[in-house]
């Protein structure tokens, strides 16, 4: 059997009897009527039936990919977050970095300003010992020459020759 429509069902003659139409044909057409109608009742129900399931599903996948939306936000905000953070904590190790270096180099600096003040201390030690040291040769060398001199004088004198004592004594 074919599934009634609404138009079988506007359009269905009877014959007519004596007493109006054909108990056994109408008996027939609503137990057709009867039939398809609990058939589409069935699919009727499950067609609400999928129908809920199917929004169901769609109401937990709107609630996952929401879900799902809302993590990725929260991640890229703590994404970010870390960025930043990680770019103050860089920062902050840079400049300590960059302080550390400026008071290593003006450490160095200043051991470099004593070391040069110490080297001229020292050349300047030297210088004076050096003279000092000259003066102390060149006198020594004088008193040596005075004293060769001086030995060479006292030889002459000593070979100095006196006048003989004469005998006669005068006054």
């Amino acid at each position: 059997m074919d599934t009634l429509s609404v138009m079988d069902i506007e359009h269905k003659t009877f014959s007519k009897q004596l007493r109006g139409y054909s108990k056994l044909e109408v008996d027939q057409f609503l137990g057709q009527v009867a039939n398809d109608w609990e058939r589409l009742q069935k699919e009727l129900k499950q067609l609400r039936d999928q129908l809920d399931d199917q929004s169901q599903t769609i109401t937990k996948l709107q609630m996952r990919e929401k879900t799902l939306n809302e993590t990725l936000v929260t991640a890229q905000k703590m994404t970010e977050e870390i960025n930043k953070s990680a770019r103050r904590e860089s920062d902050v190790i840079i400049g300590q970095a960059e302080l550390q270096a400026e008071k290593i180099l003006s450490q160095a600096h200043q051991r470099l300003t004593q070391v040069i003040d110490r080297i001229n201390q020292i050349k300047s030690q030297q210088a004076e010992f050096e003279g000092a040291l000259k003066g102390m040769i060149e006198t020594h060398l004088r008193l040596l020459s005075q004293e060769k001199e001086d030995a060479n004088d006292v030889y002459v004198e000593d070979l100095k020759i006196f006048p003989k004592a004469s005998t006669s004594k005068s006054s």
